[in-house]
């Protein structure tokens, strides 16, 4: 008895030694087959979610994970219950199955199996013994395999906490990880690029993707993908239902299938157009505000996928679908934004366009009293000149609603601009009383958007005479100021007012202007920030007002 007693403490201190699942498993199935001189023994464990019991030790055999339908058998009637059996011949008892003999060869003669209880007393497993030698197992071996049982249910308990913990702690160093990862992302591809990355990682699997729908209920798109042919992916739409991640996105479930030849959502055709050899899937669903709205699959993963890569990737997802919400809405807002500024940005075309308009309008009148053939043939090229920056405006506009903004930088021959400006500004100005004085100080080469910064010089010339419709004088001049080309324009008009300085370069910001759109030095600065330039504005009241547009 006293060495009964003994050996039960030192299972006690072993039992405590460890936290591992599996070593406990394996530990007190071994110490309890010695204890009560068994042939062999099992310890299994309650799965309530599937209704089973199972178990991965099986002492005096091969190692292998065994599962019994709760319920069956003399350890599934003890799990059921939760009363200790003693069964002096297992072929005498109706709850023994046969069939597990049958399968592994073993004869069962007797059995003693007693409940493992948690802290709340529900019974979480079966440690069950086989065989004792010399005979059936007594009620003092049932009462000692009791104690053992309690002690390993206490360990079992412990080193389930311990995983728990382990587990929420790896979550929250993998959320952590795709925070910064995100936070270092420039745009949505980049961060789905980022989160599919390290998944990847985590799981361990070899390929991967991150699919999104377009509307509700539209095909999915490979937002981004790892493996495969990326250029079959980037063309490619999946229709809802199809595949495995069509299937996951109309189910809102996920799909686990480590044999895909089994998996009826499984699409062969569709694994041979991205290019890759699909052997086993794991697929989740993204989720936000109780809609599917697209998947996070992983491929092929050695040794296959487990439940704890589901949960892994489930927590991965949940991160995802937050990305995608938010890259979705700025791409939304970014889309409304372009729009307005479309608007506006027609509303400058239309304002501009006057320019050449009115050239072209006096140059036709030329033309049409002209009898000098040399004289049409130039009025005919100034016109010409004319609907192409007319024609470059409206390009402007397109390049603009289809997201880009181009400038259109060239060598340009500054004192041919400059004449070619001038010519264009007398026509303008004569008629309303303005004197025009240019000065060049820089006549060599330099680079920029001649379309564009000729609508910037009108567009302040413009102001300059309607801001002195009783006439007066503007001048324009260029120098290069180190690296930097520098027109600097004066008027001499009343000024600008107080209130309006502070905002003079927004669009719509209009001053004393019957027929001003607001929009003319919104699109100044618009130009010299294109072309990594700026523009100030100095002005004095009475004293007139001087823009100075710098450009690289």
């Amino acid at each position: 008895m006293t060495d009964r007693a003994e050996a039960l403490a030192e299972i006690g201190t072993a039992l405590s030694s460890t936290l591992d699942l599996d070593a406990l498993l394996s530990l007190a199935v071994e110490r309890a087959v010695d204890l009560l001189e068994a042939d062999r023994g099992t310890l299994f464990l309650v799965d309530r979610a599937r209704g089973e019991l199972w178990s991965k030790v099986l002492k005096g055999g091969r190692t292998r994970e065994i599962r019994l339908p709760a319920g069956q058998g003399i350890a599934g009637h003890v799990a059921r219950t939760g009363r200790p059996a003693s069964v002096p011949d297992a072929y005498l008892d109706p709850r023994f199955d046969r069939a597990v003999d049958q399968g592994s060869g073993y004869r069962t003669r007797s059995l003693l199996a007693v409940p493992l209880r948690d802290r709340h007393g529900a019974t979480a497993g079966v440690l069950e013994v086989l065989n004792r030698r010399g005979g059936p197992f007594s009620a003092a071996d049932e009462r000692l395999l009791a104690a053992v049982a309690s002690q390993a249910a206490v360990a079992l308990e412990n080193a389930r906490l311990f995983a728990e913990a382990e587990k929420r702690n790896a979550e929250l160093e993998l959320l952590l990880g795709l925070e910064r990862r995100l936070a270092e992302a420039p745009d949505l591809a980049a961060g789905l690029g980022a989160v599919l990355e390290r998944a990847l990682e985590v799981v361990e699997a070899d390929a991967g993707a991150v699919l999104v729908r377009e509307g509700r209920g539209g095909d999915l798109f490979f937002r981004s993908a790892r493996g495969g042919r990326p250029e079959a992916l980037r063309r490619l739409a999946i229709p809802p239902g199809r595949g495995i991640a069509g299937a996951v996105v109309q189910r809102g479930r996920p799909i686990l299938a480590n044999d895909t030849s089994a998996e009826r959502a499984f699409d062969p055709a569709l694994a041979e157009r991205i290019g890759y050899e699909v052997k086993s899937a794991l697929c989740v669903p993204l989720q936000a505000d109780g809609e599917t709205f697209g998947a996070l699959e992983l491929l092929n993963k050695r040794g296959g996928f487990t439940a704890e890569d589901q949960a892994l990737l489930s927590v991965v997802a949940g991160q995802t679908a937050r990305v995608v919400e938010v890259g979705r809405a700025r791409e939304e807002r970014g889309r409304e934004e372009r729009l307005a500024t479309i608007g506006q940005l027609l509303s400058g075309v239309l304002h501009d366009l006057r320019t050449p308009l009115t050239i072209i309008s006096g140059w036709a009148q030329l033309m049409a009293g002209e009898a000098d053939p040399a004289e049409r043939q130039k009025a005919v090229a100034l016109i010409l000149r004319q609907l192409e920056a007319v024609e470059a405006m409206t390009r402007e506009v397109l390049d603009f609603a289809r997201g880009s903004v181009a400038v259109l930088k060239r060598s340009v021959l500054v004192n041919v601009f400059m004449r070619e400006v001038a010519g264009y500004l007398e026509k303008d100005l004569e008629g309303r009383g303005v004197e025009l004085r240019v000065r060049v100080g820089y006549g060599g080469p330099a680079r920029f958007d001649e379309v564009k910064v000729k609508r910037a010089l009108f567009n302040v010339a413009r102001n300059a005479a309607e801001a002195m419709p009783q006439g007066g004088r503007f001048a324009l001049s260029v120098a290069r100021t180190g690296e930097r080309l520098v027109f600097r324009m004066s008027d001499t008009g009343p000024g600008i007012p107080e209130a309006l300085r502070g905002r003079l370069f927004e669009s719509f910001a209009s001053h004393g202007k019957a027929h001003g759109t607001g929009l003319g030095l919104a699109i100044v600065k618009r130009i010299a920030e294109e072309h990594g330039g700026t523009v100030e504005c100095r002005s004095r009241p009475g004293k007139g007002t001087t823009f100075v547009l710098a450009i690289p």
